[in-house]
């Protein structure tokens, strides 16, 4: 049956993950490169936008102590 722990975004994580092992060598290195060419109004404001998608994907509120749970 249905499982309600496989979400679209359980499978797009997944695949995700799965298809960055496909991402060429050193291509991390010419990312650091063109990012350095880019203006301080252009990198802070690439900046602000990573940060905000991490907080907006990220979980609301602080997290339980898992052991608090045993």
């Amino acid at each position: 049956g249905p499982s309600p722990l496989v979400t679209p975004l359980v499978v797009g994580a997944i695949a995700l993950g799965i298809g960055m092992q496909y991402i060429p060598e050193g291509t991390g290195e010419r990312v650091k490169v063109w990012l350095s060419r880019l203006g301080p109004v252009a990198q802070g404001t690439a900046l602000g936008l990573t940060l905000f998608a991490i907080t907006t994907l990220g979980p609301q509120g602080v997290a339980p102590f898992i052991y608090f749970q045993f």
